[in-house]
C-alpha cells in the first residue's frame, strides 16, 4: 500500500528533531566565563540565545496575559483574584521571571462569541483556550492566530513538561500539507472515565416500585409513571430553596423558598442544547458498522447533527415525548443554570449529563437536592438506549480537551510556552487539582487522595470547578500520570474526589461511562474552506431546528417538517462541508473507508 503524506511528514520530522537535539549545544559563544553558572567572568549573568539564565529564568522580565474561564460562582465571584490565580502568578514570576496578567472570559454559554469578538478586535489574551477549534481555524485564515509549528521545534528542549503531558496531542491538529498548527490539544483523561451518561432518580424508582429501565420503551414507560404518579414522588409537597443571582454587578443575590407541587415534576429534562442533553438517544441510532471515513465526513458538528438519519429518529422520539408531557415544556428557552437549579430543587426525574455530573461538588446537584428533598435523593446511571445490534454504544472523543492558541498579537511566544510548560508540570497540576492538605483533601493510608467538601467554603480558596478545571488549561481530570504512574492510586483518588458520595457509586458510574466506548482516530487533512465561519452559524441553526421539530410540530407531521428543516441546514453550509470533507479524505487517503496505519 502506498505510504501517505502524514507518514512521510512524521518520519522527516522525527529525523529533524534528532538533528536539532544533536546540534542544540553548538550555538554558544566562547565568553571565557563559567558555563555552569552563566557568569561571564565579570559578575554578570549571561543570557542564552533565548534570553534565559542558567535557571531557565528570563534575565529581563516578561509579561503575558492568560485567559481564565470564570463561572461567576457566588462563593468566589472574581476567580482572577483567587488564591489559585495568585499562586500561579507568583510561581511564574519566581521560576521564570514572567508576570502573568489574567483576562477572564465567560465559561458558558457565550464564551465562543466573546472570544471571537476579542480576537477580531485584537484584544485577546496572549494564551487563550476554547473548545471551538473551527473558530480558531477561521481566525487563523484571517491572520489572527500564530502558527505554533513555526516556533515549537525551536523551543522543544525547553518544554519537557508540556511534551511529557501532551505527547502526541502536541501535534494533534497539525496539517502536514500546509505545515500549520493553530492549536495545541489539551490532555483529557475523561476518555478513560466516560463522556456522558443517562441519569435517573433512584429514590423516584423506589417510591413507585419501578425497575431500572433497560430499553427505550421501558425508559418512556418510566417517564410516564413519573408524570402520572407525580403526587407520590419524594419532594412533592416539600419546601426547597435555591440561590437567585441579582443580575447586577457587586450586588448579592438571595435564597428563596419554593413549594414543590406535582406540576413541578419534570420526567425528563433537556435544555436549549438538545444535541448534548439527548446525546445518548441520538447516538443510539448511529449504525454500529459506521466507518472511520463516514465519522470524519459527518464529524464537523460535535452534537452529531450531520448524521441525519440518527438525528431524525432521535428527534422523532423527543417530539413524541414532548407531546405526551414527558419533557420540560420550556426546554427551548432554558439554559444550563436554570436547568441545574431545577435539578437541585429535586424537580427532575431523568437527564443526560457528564459521567460524573451529579457528584460534582461545585455544581452541587446531589448535596443541594438532598437538602431540599431528603438524604435518599440520588441519581444513578442507566443504559436504556441500545443501538441496531442491541448494545450500548458511546462515542468518546480522542483524549483531547480544550484547544490552546496564541493570537497574532502575542509577542511573547517563548514566555507563553514556558507558562504552558509550568502548568503541565505534574507537581503544578497535582497541587491545583487536589489543593491544600487538610483544607481541600486528606491523604489515605493507601496513598489515594480523598477530597474534602467545599460546600460551605467561601473566598479565595474555593475551587469553582472540579479539579480546578477552569485554570488547568492543559489537562482535565485525574490520571495515573499525576500519581507516578500508579493506576490503582489514581482510580482510588478518583473514587474519593466527590465529598459526600460513596466511592462505590463513583466507581459504578465510571464503569457505566466506559461501557462500549468507541473512539475514532484523529484525521489530519488540508484545511476545509467550507467550514470557515460556519461553526457558530450551524450550531445556532441546529438548535433552532431541533427546538421547532420537537415542540412546534405535531407527531403526525413530523417527517414533512423534518425534511424541510434539514434541507435548510444542508443549504446553509452543511452539505458543502460534508462534500469538501469527503473529497479531502479521498485526496489524502484514497477511496478507502479506513485510514492507512502509519507503519504501512
Amino acid at each position: 500500500m502506498k505510504k501517505n503524506k502524514l507518514w512521510l511528514f512524521l518520519s522527516i520530522f522525527a529525523v529533524a528533531l534528532l538533528v536539532l537535539a544533536a546540534c542544540g549545544d553548538g550555538n554558544g559563544d566562547d565568553t571565557g566565563g563559567d558555563a555552569e553558572t552563566g557568569d561571564n567572568g565579570n559578575g554578570d549573568v549571561v543570557a542564552d540565545e533565548f534570553g534565559l539564565d542558567e535557571n531557565g529564568r528570563f534575565v529581563e522580565q516578561r509579561t503575558i496575559s492568560v485567559a481564565l474561564w470564570d463561572r461567576n460562582d457566588e462563593r468566589i465571584p472574581n476567580f482572577d483574584e483567587s488564591y489559585w490565580a495568585e499562586w500561579v502568578a507568583e510561581q511564574m514570576l519566581e521560576q521564570r521571571n514572567v508576570v502573568v496578567e489574567w483576562e477572564t472570559v465567560p465559561r458558558w454559554p457565550n464564551d465562543y462569541e466573546h472570544q471571537s469578538m476579542l480576537l477580531a478586535a485584537g484584544d485577546a489574551a496572549d494564551v487563550g483556550a476554547t473548545f471551538n477549534n473551527a473558530m480558531i481555524t477561521t481566525m487563523a485564515e484571517m491572520g489572527g492566530i500564530h502558527n505554533l509549528y513555526d516556533h515549537l521545534p525551536r523551543y522543544r528542549d525547553l518544554l519537557p513538561n508540556l511534551y511529557g503531558l501532551l505527547g502526541n496531542n502536541v501535534y494533534h491538529n497539525f496539517d502536514p500539507v500546509t505545515e500549520t498548527l493553530w492549536t495545541l490539544a489539551g490532555w483529557n483523561n475523561n476518555a478513560n472515565n466516560g463522556r456522558t451518561s443517562v441519569w435517573i432518580r433512584e429514590d423516584w424508582l423506589a417510591a413507585l416500585d419501578l425497575e431500572i429501565p433497560t430499553t427505550m420503551d421501558e425508559f418512556a414507560d418510566t417517564l410516564r409513571a413519573f408524570r402520572d404518579r407525580a403526587d407520590e414522588l419524594p419532594g412533592v409537597g416539600e419546601i426547597g430553596e435555591f440561590y437567585i443571582p441579582s443580575g447586577e454587578e457587586d450586588v448579592e443575590g438571595v435564597w428563596e423558598e419554593f413549594l414543590m407541587t406535582a406540576d413541578d415534576v419534570i420526567p425528563y429534562l433537556i435544555t436549549q442544547d438538545v444535541g448534548w442533553d439527548a446525546t445518548a438517544i441520538f447516538e443510539s441510532f448511529i449504525p454500529s458498522d459506521i466507518t472511520e471515513r463516514e465519522w470524519f465526513v459527518r464529524g464537523f458538528d460535535d452534537r452529531r447533527f450531520m448524521f441525519e438519519d440518527a438525528m431524525r429518529e432521535g428527534a422523532r422520539v423527543l417530539n413524541q415525548w414532548y407531546y405526551e408531557g414527558l419533557i420540560f415544556d420550556d426546554f427551548a428557552i432554558t439554559d444550563t443554570r436554570d436547568a441545574q437549579d431545577r435539578i437541585r430543587l429535586g424537580h427532575v426525574g431523568a437527564t443526560i449529563a457528564n459521567w460524573d455530573m451529579p457528584f460534582r461538588g461545585g455544581d452541587a446537584w446531589t448535596t443541594r437536592m438532598r437538602e431540599n428533598v431528603g438524604e435518599d435523593a440520588m441519581f444513578i446511571p442507566i443504559t436504556p438506549f441500545l443501538n441496531d445490534v442491541g448494545e450500548v454504544q458511546q462515542f468518546v472523543p480522542n483524549p483531547t480537551d480544550r484547544f490552546i492558541f496564541f493570537p497574532s498579537t502575542n509577542d511573547e511566544i517563548l514566555a507563553s510556552f514556558l507558562y504552558l510548560d509550568f502548568m503541565s508540570s505534574p507537581d503544578t497540576v497535582r497541587y491545583l487539582q487536589i489543593g491544600r492538605e487538610g483544607l481541600h483533601h486528606e491523604i489515605l493510608e493507601d496513598g489515594a487522595i480523598s477530597m474534602l467538601s467545599q460546600e460551605d467554603m467561601e473566598g479565595r480558596y474555593v475551587q469553582p470547578s472540579g479539579m480546578n478545571f477552569d485554570i488547568t488549561l492543559t489537562v482535565n481530570n485525574l490520571g495515573a500520570w499525576q500519581f507516578g504512574g500508579d493506576e490503582d492510586v489514581a482510580v482510588g483518588t478518583l473514587s474519593r474526589a466527590y465529598p459526600g458520595i460513596d466511592p462505590e457509586r463513583v466507581l459504578h458510574a465510571r464503569e457505566i461511562g466506559t461501557m462500549n466506548n468507541i473512539m475514532f482516530r484523529n484525521v489530519n487533512v488540508p484545511h476545509i474552506a467550507a467550514e470557515d465561519g460556519m461553526s457558530a452559524v450551524l450550531a445556532d441553526l441546529r438548535n433552532l431546528i431541533l427546538h421547532r421539530v420537537i415542540a412546534n410540530v405535531h407527531p403526525d407531521d413530523f417527517d414533512e417538517a423534518w425534511a424541510a428543516e434539514y434541507q435548510v441546514y444542508l443549504d446553509t453550509g452543511g452539505r458543502a462541508i460534508m462534500e469538501e470533507r469527503e473529497q479531502a479524505w479521498i485526496d489524502t487517503f484514497g477511496d478507502v473507508d479506513i485510514m492507512p496505519d502509519l507503519d504501512q
